[in-house]
């Protein structure tokens, strides 16, 4: 995670194999897709801005928020449930 010049969050998760990767992959980008339909207007421009790919056997998560967008984020329910 960099903080520098907002928020810039990579995860990689390396898993077992490539259909394996990709499960998860479509399962995250399912779950991201479901929240977006209750998410407030500030939570639905955050979801937007994640990204889920699967590449071989590696799981790649990724977000990106300027400093405003993350101030706006901070005071939201997703936020407060991603972060407990």
């Amino acid at each position: 995670m960099n903080f520098s010049g907002g928020v810039n969050f990579d995860l990689d998760v390396l898993t077992s194999d490539s259909v394996t990767a990709a499960t998860l992959s479509s399962l995250v980008k399912m779950g991201v897709l479901y929240k977006k339909m209750s998410a407030s207007s500030v939570e639905k421009a955050a979801l937007e801005d994640v990204s889920v790919n699967s590449d071989s056997s590696k799981l790649q998560m990724h977000f990106k928020a300027d400093d405003k967008q993350f101030q706006s984020l901070i005071h939201t329910s997703l936020f407060a449930a991603v972060s407990r």
